[in-house]
């Protein structure tokens, strides 16, 4: 492989975004962010955990507020980061979150929070959709 194909054909942004994906958690350990987060979270979820309804509920909530700002894939991760630990401590089995939180994660209430929806609204060709017929 030569340098010019080298440099066109390896797609760098999303092996940046894996090294950065896999390298959050060392970061948030490293600069404890996972301890300041579960400071701020622990009182409110603390209160709440003792009813598995509501702590699933607070942690869906979690999720699509936290959506707002990010993407899935970085919501998820960020709450797993922060809040597995924690949830062990609790003895609430990590599988439940583990499964709750990407789950969550799938709903969008605004347009940009969904890349499918993304692709085929900037991917139609708009000129060339004629209205639906009457019946």
């Amino acid at each position: 492989m030569d340098k010019s194909r080298f440099r066109n054909t390896i797609d760098w942004g999303f092996l940046l975004f894996l090294g950065i994906t896999y390298s959050l958690g060392d970061i948030f350990v490293r600069l404890k962010i996972d301890g300041w987060l579960i400071g701020i979270l622990q009182p409110v979820l603390e209160t709440l955990s003792f009813d598995p309804i509501i702590f699933l509920s607070l942690v869906i909530l979690l999720v699509y507020v936290r959506r707002i700002i990010s993407k899935k894939s970085s919501t998820v991760m960020l709450l797993m980061l922060t809040l597995l630990p924690w949830v062990q401590e609790l003895e609430i089995h990590p599988g439940v979150l583990l499964i709750t939180a990407p789950l969550a994660s799938e709903g969008w209430f605004l347009p940009y929070q969904d890349n499918s929806h993304q692709l085929v609204y900037y991917g139609i060709d708009r000129n060339s959709l004629s209205p639906c017929p009457s019946a």
